[in-house]
């Protein structure tokens, strides 16, 4: 695997009620409601637990293991414990501002920006929606009553918690032997609204590729979040006024290049549904990497590009790129998206998410870029 993937990880993580928009196509639309709105609630309860991760790649599978201690959406710390490359590997976010720590290479990312972690979030806790409008236009939601979880074996709880199942599926295709989209099944505790299990899959009759669970979970008053590091760690400080290494989010194009003083080039060819959440503008050691986050309602596309380093880059982050590379790699390889790489004049792009090859190509195709860029 080439190093842009291990690179916009580093990058990652650094980093109302809904359905207002309409009724879902679904049979059961109330109780499509009612969970969606148990998920989205700002006073779910604390907790921590162990949460496993399989991903299926072909023929290989991928198994991670990771504790989490989760205050609120904007306050909670994933700790890495399996597979071993990782162990140990802690992000935390502190009032939405994204830390890491990677205690083998003594490095200390610490983010004074309010940015979030969305892919942290999307792909570790499971997550249904940022947008219940776009959620119910390109999807079509189903509860899965007791007789069909019975008739087809499949269990109502996770870690001891009973659970309401749901599952959202491109629109118009639940007949459809493969889908232009994941379909994902959720399945959200009836106490407390949290994800506790997450399952992915391209067809109906396809085995999920993506399953995400808890197999040990406990409400917790006051989870410690936050954690120490070594006074002698090797910090990189992400500030909005640094001019060598910072970390900023814009909500479009227009305020990011009024921030920036330079061009953004977005793609011309976006896939139906998708639509801007956001773009992040980190700078490190000097050298800029532009990324943009989409998304359907459900599942993400990302954008990512930036100039090829030049000498001065490779002599400054050298020493600590290096022992980082195995981690970026591990990283990016864990992640359930497929990939797309290109050069663009002196650019190199990197697009990737929920959806096949050929789309994003697409999308890298129709991405604007000059022919020399920045270095």
């Amino acid at each position: 695997m080439s190093l842009e993937p291990r690179a916009r990880w580093l990058c990652m993580l650094l980093v109302t009620p809904l359905l207002a928009g309409g009724p879902a196509r679904a049979a059961s639309t109330t109780e499509a409601d009612r969970i969606l709105s148990a998920v989205m609630r700002q006073d779910r309860p604390a907790f921590e637990g162990q949460r496993q991760y399989r991903l299926v790649r072909q023929t290989a599978a991928m198994e991670a293991r990771m504790h989490v201690a989760w205050k609120d959406e904007r306050n909670y710390r994933v700790t890495i414990q399996d597979p071993p490359k990782l162990s140990d590997v802690r992000v935390w976010l502190d009032d939405n501002r994204a830390h890491v720590h990677f205690p083998m290479e003594n490095l200390f990312f610490r983010n004074d920006n309010p940015a979030g972690a969305s892919e942290v979030g999307a792909t570790v806790l499971g997550q249904v929606t940022q947008d219940g409008a776009a959620l119910v236009r390109n999807y079509d939601l189903r509860v899965l009553d007791e007789a069909e979880r019975e008739r087809r074996a499949i269990p109502g709880e996770v870690a001891g918690e009973p659970c309401d199942i749901l599952e959202a599926t491109p629109a118009g295709q639940s007949g459809n032997d493969t889908w232009s989209r994941p379909a994902h099944r959720f399945w959200v505790a009836r106490g407390s609204g949290h994800i506790m299990r997450e399952e992915r899959s391209w067809g109906s009759g396809l085995a999920p590729f993506f399953l995400s669970w808890y197999d040990a979970w406990a409400p917790r008053r006051t989870p410690v979040i936050g954690v120490p590091v070594p006074r002698d760690v090797n910090r990189v400080e992400l500030a909005a006024a640094s001019r060598d290494n910072s970390f900023r989010t814009f909500r479009s194009a227009a305020e990011a290049e009024k921030a920036i003083g330079e061009p953004v080039a977005v793609p011309r060819d976006l896939p139906a549904g998708f639509r801007l959440v956001g773009i992040q503008c980190p700078t490190f050691y000097r050298s800029r990497l532009i990324l943009q986050s989409y998304t359907d309602g459900l599942n993400w596309l990302y954008v990512q590009y930036r100039g090829k380093p030049n000498l001065w880059v490779t002599l400054v982050a050298g020493a600590q790129a290096v022992r980082l590379v195995d981690k970026f790699q591990e990283l990016a390889f864990q992640a359930p998206y497929n990939y797309y790489g290109a050069e663009k004049g002196e650019q190199i792009v990197f697009v990737y998410g929920d959806l096949p090859p050929d789309e994003l190509k697409r999308v890298t195709d129709s991405l604007p870029l000059p022919s020399k860029g920045r270095s």
